[in-house]
C-alpha cells in the first residue's frame, strides 16, 4: 500500500498497474499473516468484480481460472495458501 491508501484503493491500483483491469472491490473474505523477505506481511483478501477479462499483463506471464481441486494441487506461495485454506475450510490457520 502507498502512504495514505486504503487496502481497497491499493487493490484497485494494483489490478490496473499489473493487468489494466478496473475492479470493484467487495467484502473482505479473509486475512492472515506470512513471512516474506522483507519481514512479516499481513494479507487481506477481498472479493473483486472484474470490469472485463481483457488482461494486459505487465507483471505476470500467465493467468487461468482453476477449480478448487486444481488450486489444492498447485504449488502455492505461502500467501496463496492463506486464501486456499479459507476457500477449503472457511477459516484461516
Amino acid at each position: 500500500m502507498e502512504p495514505g491508501e486504503t487496502p481497497e484503493e491499493a487493490l484497485k491500483r494494483e489490478w490496473m498497474e499489473e493487468m489494466e483491469i478496473p475492479v470493484t472491490v467487495g467484502e473482505l473474505i479473509c486475512e492472515g499473516a506470512f513471512t516474506h523477505f522483507s519481514g512479516n506481511i499481513r494479507l487481506m483478501a477481498f472479493r473483486v468484480e472484474l470490469a472485463h477479462e481483457n488482461f494486459r499483463m505487465h507483471e505476470h506471464t500467465e493467468y487461468r481460472w482453476v477449480t478448487l481441486p486444481e488450486l489444492n494441487a498447485a504449488d502455492l506461495a505461502d500467501s496463496d495458501k492463506i486464501i486456499a485454506d479459507y476457500l477449503n475450510t472457511g477459516t484461516v490457520r
